[in-house]
């Protein structure tokens, strides 16, 4: 892939720039071309005039097919509208969960466990020493380190300020059943599952604890997480008080 660059500014687009667009489309006529514009700003504005100016395209149509890639319709005609007239400011999205690192009271029997767990998860070792055990995989990391001596023999309770459990993505039902497999072959703790549950179509997950009673959970799911008014419904339909429901779902 050719990769050709031509800086327009935003606030003032050129002839000169234009002129560049049009004579690298004619060196590319005969193949195939990608044309991005961060904000489908100047793009657009190009190819119309590109197309009213050089191919002779009929200026209705022109504006009219500009319109609909400019001036989309629906949900991202709304958001566009809505950047354009400075109702709606981009957010800081999260791409993603960097790493986990977790702080376990018992640390040789938590670096055995997670040892013999995350490798089956897909993730690799990186950093193994007597205060610090680290696997990477699966566009994340996960982590652990002994507590402060004045700690150990302490155990995790999930009411406490703090985590409330460690939640994982499977890809499918099969790997939530191979996840309890290995659990039960580890001798872990399995809380419930491999099971269904009510938080999302197709919501299927084995919850399980690590050697200081961190709860852990490997969920597989079909559909989005279900809004605040349909779980109240679903924890009724299933039998779940709302204390029962999310956030405290996977509670004993």
């Amino acid at each position: 892939m050719t990769y050709i660059h031509i800086p327009v500014d935003f606030q003032n687009p050129t002839d000169q720039d234009f002129e560049k667009f049009c004579s690298v489309m004619e060196q590319l006529k005969d193949v195939p071309v990608h044309v991005h514009c961060i904000a489908n700003a100047r793009v657009s504005a190009f190819f119309y005039r590109y197309r009213r100016d050089v191919l002779g395209m009929d200026e209705a149509r022109a504006r009219t097919e500009m319109e609909e890639v400019w001036r989309p319709k629906g949900r991202v005609g709304r958001v566009r509208e809505a950047l354009d007239e400075g109702a709606w400011t981009m957010t800081i999205e999260i791409n993603g969960m960097a790493h986990v690192i977790l702080t376990v009271s018992r640390f040789d029997l938590a670096r055995a466990f997670y040892g013999k767990l995350l490798p089956e998860f897909g993730m690799k070792l990186v950093y193994d020493c007597d205060g610090f055990f680290y696997c990477v995989g699966a566009r994340t990391a996960i982590g652990i380190e002994p507590c402060d001596p004045a700690l150990a023999g302490e155990r995790f309770v999930q009411q406490r300020v703090g985590l409330h459990h460690l939640c994982l993505r499977a890809r499918s039902r099969e790997d939530v059943d191979r996840c309890g497999d290995l659990l039960k072959e580890m001798e872990a703790t399995i809380i419930r599952g491999p099971t269904d549950g009510p938080w999302a179509p197709g919501y299927y997950y084995v919850l399980f604890e690590d050697p200081d009673g961190i709860r852990l959970a490997r969920i597989s799911q079909r559909g989005r997480c279900i809004g605040p008014v349909d779980l109240r419904k679903s924890c009724c339909k299933n039998g779940l008080s709302r204390r029962q429901g999310i956030p405290d779902a996977n509670r004993v």
